[in-house]
């Protein structure tokens, strides 16, 4: 039997705790490589935005843009038009939705979510919950949870 042949240390691209030392900023290529992670249990089923009301077609839809976003980097997340949006800018509506289920800014956690768009006006909504994990929560086909300023009634 031939002899075993020694490997050369493989780098997991994860700094080690010795380099933790050497520098306190993070390794944001690493960080980026991990994927984007979705749960379901946080889904709005009734109120104005809910899940109840997707037809087949956008449902499909929605999983399969759900199912690519986990292959994003960050980048290419906010190329694609999808973004955070802070609670304070909502419409009035989504607002008090989000107090009637509690996840409003009284939960320090939540201050903002992500708006995904499948396209033209479609909307999926999510929680964050982590640097890479988003709770889904409402299905807005009409993009009435948040509306651009442009788009504002004046109060």
């Amino acid at each position: 039997m031939p002899p075993k042949r020694s490997r050369g240390k493989v780098s997991s691209g994860v700094p080690s705790s010795g380099d933790a030392a050497k520098s306190s900023a993070p390794d944001l290529a690493a960080i980026d490589r991990h994927r984007f992670s979705w749960s379901f249990g946080s889904i709005d089923w009734d109120g104005p935005f809910g899940f109840r009301y997707i037809a087949p077609d956008d449902l499909v839809a929605a999983l399969q843009l759900l199912s690519a976003v986990e292959h994003f980097s960050d980048k290419q997340l906010q190329g694609e038009g999808h973004h955070s949006i802070p609670i304070g800018r909502l419409s009035p509506l989504a607002r008090a939705r989000l107090v009637e289920l509690r996840i409003d800014r009284t939960r320090p956690s939540v201050a903002e979510l992500w708006s995904f768009r499948l396209t033209g006006a479609k909307r999926l909504w999510c929680v964050p919950r982590g640097r890479k994990h988003l709770a889904l929560l409402w299905w807005d086909p009409h993009h009435r949870v948040y509306q651009p300023a442009s788009r504002r009634n004046p109060e």
